[in-house]
Formats: C-alpha cells, structure tokens, sequence
C-alpha cells in the first residue's frame, strides 16, 4: 500500500484487498444476472456506473483509513494493531496531499447496483 510505505514504513505490509475480499464474479455485470437467479432471485436488472467521487482530502483519508483498519486488524498482530491503527488515517492524509492535486484523488470508481425479486 503506497500510503503506508511512504509515510508508516515501520508497519508491517498488508495483503492486496483482492486476496482479502474475492469477488467470486460479482465484479462481472454480465455474469450477474446468473449468479442471483443461481441463489433463487429473479428478475435482476444490473447498473453500472462509473465516476470519479468529488471528496475532500480528509474525507478521503477517514474513508479508506477505515477500509486499511479492517485489513490490518485481520492480518497484523494484537501488538501491531495498536502501535500503528491510529497513524494509517493520517498516512493517507499526506499521502494524498502529497501525490494528487490539492490533495483530491482523481481516480475512478465503478459502483455495480443490482436490484433482484423474491420468487
């Protein structure tokens, strides 16, 4: 994680989020569909919307600081877990300010909305 390397190098790494949270085909629209009507839903109807989210830089920080917290309270120790919880918001503050305009991200997201029926 780039934020935490460059300004919590002491920590210990964390696993990519892929390894952590597998999407098992639920990152493919067009498989979808199969995959609600395989777990008796009917009727899906997929959205997928991309943007780039218009957050502020501390937003963005408390926001995936909270994400970072999950995965390091699963994989770092007890120990780790209290030296180091409390500096990762702060890491992605700087590293944001630090590497994006005035500190706001300009990356993009895609938000996959799936609305399904009961049978």
């Amino acid at each position: 994680m780039p934020a935490l390397s460059a300004f919590l190098p002491e920590a210990p790494a964390l696993p990519a989020p892929g390894g952590l949270f597998p999407a098992h085909g639920w990152s493919d629209p067009t498989a979808i569909p199969g995959k609600t009507q395989a777990i008796g839903f009917r009727d899906a109807q997929v959205s997928e919307f991309s943007f780039t989210p218009d957050i502020e830089p501390d937003e963005l920080a408390e926001a995936a600081g909270a994400l970072v917290k999950v995965v390091a309270k699963r994989v770092w120790s007890q120990e780790d877990n209290e030296k180091f919880a409390d500096r990762i918001e702060p890491s992605m503050l700087n590293y944001a300010m630090e590497n994006f305009p005035a500190g706001r991200w300009d990356g993009h997201m895609t938000a996959i909305i799936t609305l399904v029926k009961k049978p």
